[in-house]
Parts: C-alpha cells; structure tokens; sequence
C-alpha cells in the first residue's frame, strides 16, 4: 500500500460463482483494499479466495458481504446497504484515500442494478 499522499484504488466485487472477472480486474486495477459482495452460498469459499489473492497481489483484504436474500425483491436494498457499509468502515478507518471500482461484471443482474444505482451514489467507478 501506497503512502496516504498518493491515490489509491478500493475495489468492491459483486461476485457468484465464477472468478475470472475479480483476477482481471485485481490485476489490472492493482488495489489497495478488495471487499467481495455475493450470495450467503459462495460467502465461504470467496473468504478463503480473498485471503490467497491478497497475499499474492499484495492488497488488504477487506471482507465479504453476504447477501441472503439475492433472488427476491429485496436484494436491491441489501446489495446498497453492503456498498454503503463498506465506504462508511473504510471512512471510519480514515487509513487512505482511497478511489473507488465497483465490479459489476459478476453477480446476478440484481446486483449489477444495485452496482450501478450505488455507483451514482456514492461516485464510484464502474467496471463493466
């Protein structure tokens, strides 16, 4: 991680099964800090991945933020609710100046919906 000086990249992944989105993305972006949004299925195993990627790419891994309730209705406010939750720990931590990417290339289309109403929001950039 770069000193607090100098922009830094955050990176938050909506992610479902598959992962060649959040690599592409990793590598590409060179984050600070990666936080994973997905289903309460995958939460277990996108843990452990996140682990593994921080140390091989050199980031702080963030976390994971489990949706339960991703095919109904609701899940537009929870998938929001995650996004606000991590800007508002990274600003309580007050550790960086991080500039924000939201991956909304993996995920289910309530997420990529959630992503882009969020990336209004909040003035995150949106990977596509």
């Amino acid at each position: 991680m770069g000193s607090n000086d100098e922009q830094q990249n955050g990176l938050i992944l909506f992610m479902g099964e598959r992962t060649e989105h959040a690599l592409t993305s990793i590598q590409k972006y060179l984050p600070d800090a990666v936080y994973i949004v997905t289903s309460d299925k995958f939460a277990t195993s996108h843990g452990r991945r996140l682990k593994e990627w921080a140390k091989h790419y050199s980031f702080r891994p963030g976390g994971v933020k489990s949706i339960e309730n991703l095919f109904q209705q609701s899940a537009v406010n929870s998938i929001l609710n995650e996004v606000i939750s991590i800007k508002n720990e990274e600003e309580q931590m007050q550790e960086s100046n991080l500039r924000w990417h939201l991956g909304i290339t993996g995920g289910t289309m309530h997420m990529a919906a959630a992503g882009s109403y969020a990336g209004l929001l909040l003035g995150l950039s949106l990977i596509h």
